[in-house]
């Protein structure tokens, strides 16, 4: 008869530093981040050409709030409630939808500016892009760099090239955190990125919006 030894589990290792770091800056670029910097920064540097104050505040109302409340509303949800972190994230992509249907909605149905209608189109085409690649193409597209680079193209697009640096800067170190916690590889990152930098370029080509600068 053999004995065999206990093995003794093997000690979680505990995060280091760089982790907390990443954890960090993944939290503080989520999306709805993203499109409250983007209306944001347009309005009131671009009061005019972006369009009027119950303008702004609808956008920050269907580009940024919609999608933080699928976290108090999942607990009182039936089909969302006890499915965790992924009952969080379908909610939210759900939500996210509803936001831009209804910003869609709003455009088509009062004098919405140009720079408005952009936008609204270009988080439409970028949803549905990351969408395609994840259930038809079986491609995870990562939609944290989509919402990274999307807003730092549209703001370089309409308030100019000083922004680039600053948002080159933030979409590398957006990376960074990916790849060290593993979220998505490089390409996958890029792509999600590349989705919504196509998706504006493909706007304002369609629409022929001007840079208003």
């Amino acid at each position: 008869m053999t004995s065999t030894t206990p093995t003794t589990p093997a000690t979680p290792k505990s995060p280091t530093f760089a982790d907390r770091l990443a954890k960090v800056i993944r939290v503080v670029t989520i999306p709805p981040v993203g499109a409250f910097t983007l209306v944001s920064s347009l309005y009131f540097k671009r009061g005019l050409e972006f369009g009027s104050r119950a303008a702004y505040l609808l956008a920050v109302l269907f580009l940024s709030v919609f999608p933080v409340l699928a976290y108090p509303l999942q607990p009182a949800i039936p089909r969302y409630r006890g499915r965790g972190r992924e009952g969080q994230r379908s909610l939210a992509i759900l939500m996210s939808v509803l936001g831009y249907l209804f910003g869609i909605i709003y455009v088509c149905f009062t004098h919405a500016t140009d720079m408005l209608l952009t936008i609204y189109v270009v988080y439409v085409i970028s949803g549905v892009g990351i969408a395609v690649c994840s259930k038809f193409l079986h491609v995870a597209a990562s939609g944290h760099a989509c919402a990274v680079a999307g807003p730092v193209a549209g703001m370089t697009y309409f308030l100019g090239g000083g922004v680039l640096p600053w948002g080159l800067l933030t979409f590398s170190v957006v990376c960074w955190s990916s790849l060290r916690l593993k979220r998505h590889t490089l390409a996958q990152f890029l792509l999600g990125g590349a989705i919504s930098v196509g998706s504006l370029f493909v706007t304002i080509a369609v629409l022929r919006v001007p840079r208003f600068s």
